[in-house]
């Protein structure tokens, strides 16, 4: 990093001091501003201009693969369904995990292979497939939870987050991945007739942590509407309206910004199934059918919608009705 000394003798600054201050700064700031960091000036000594030519050459013909490649996943997943799979399974014989060498590729390839590959198994077969350093990464871990529950080992997967974030920290998707694992173990008990309350609250608590990470971001505070109502407390649904007006906040602000988040339009979806708005939700029926045809994240904003339609239709069945039948007219999209 490049540094200015500038003279300080004593405890507090007087004036005299602060003028030699200045007068070192304003010399040394615009040559700084203009030089080459440390590292670079200290690296460049020991390396020949043939060489730095040469490692230039190799870094452009990295970068130049890199977007091959990337403009090849992206036409594969241009591609109709029918099509799609055929072409990225011969896309990952072609590039195995244990040639992915880098992080940065691995951020895009693995979401690439979970969402083309129609197989959890796969996916995580292909993570563990990967080079050591590459495996630890904290996203791709985060990946391999999300696959690891998806193939059906929920508690594997809330294990492996939690030790995720007792090694890297608490971010808001890590606890969003946790609070969809809950929610998922609630879910299926409730369906076995055996609900589990510890499994609601979990859930509920692994989203409220996440959501006041970053209020910016909406993943978490979106899950939480339907779970509120779902453990049906004295202020469910004040605490479900509010925490709703907070997720419509952050999904405003993204799409304000130009956000190409994929989560975007389901987000807004379903927030308007939770606040009972059904020219909304009819509205952006059309544009989640037309963004998104990857069947698990289908299944997984369907799934929330139905509980959204189950909640109104308990309080409001003329409100459930019609907010039943923008789920059917999604769903024949």
């Amino acid at each position: 990093m490049r540094r200015i000394p500038y003279p300080n003798p004593m405890e507090e600054i007087d004036d005299d001091t602060a003028r030699k201050i200045i007068d070192v700064l304003k010399t040394a700031i615009p040559q700084a501003a203009q030089s080459a960091s440390p590292h670079h000036q200290i690296g460049s000594r020991y390396v020949s201009p043939t060489e730095q030519q040469r490692r230039a050459q190799q870094l452009a013909d990295a970068l130049d693969q890199f977007e091959a490649m990337y403009q090849r996943m992206q036409s594969i997943l241009e591609r109709p369904p029918a099509e799609r799979k055929a072409a990225a399974q011969a896309f990952i014989v072609e590039h195995p995990a244990d040639q992915v060498l880098s992080p940065y590729l691995a951020a895009v390839i693995v979401p690439f292979v979970r969402d083309t590959s129609e197989d959890w198994q796969l996916t995580l077969n292909y993570i563990d497939s990967l080079p050591a350093t590459v495996r630890q990464q904290p996203f791709v871990r985060e990946q391999r939870a999300l696959a690891e529950s998806k193939n059906g080992d929920h508690h594997a997967a809330i294990a492996a987050l939690k030790a995720l974030i007792s090694l890297a920290g608490a971010t808001p998707e890590r606890h969003g991945l946790l609070g969809g694992r809950y929610k998922k173990l609630y879910r299926a008990s409730k369906e076995k007739g055996e609900p589990r309350r510890a499994y609601l609250d979990a859930a509920i608590e692994h989203y409220e942590t996440g959501m006041n990470l970053d209020l910016n971001e909406y993943y978490c505070s979106c899950n939480l509407p339907a779970l509120y109502r779902e453990r049906g407390e004295a202020d469910a649904e004040a605490r479900a309206i509010a925490v709703s007006a907070v997720a419509r906040l952050a999904c405003e602000r993204a799409r304000a910004r130009g956000s190409e988040d994929e989560w975007l339009r389901p987000t807004l979806l379903g927030l308007a199934f939770s606040e009972g708005n059904v020219a909304a939700a009819d509205a952006l029926s059309r544009e989640v059918a037309n963004s998104t045809d990857v069947d698990w994240k289908l299944a997984s904003t369907l799934a929330d919608l139905r509980a959204h339609v189950e909640h109104h239709t308990r309080r409001d069945a003329a409100l459930g009705a019609a907010l039943a039948a923008a789920l059917e007219r999604l769903t024949a999209i």
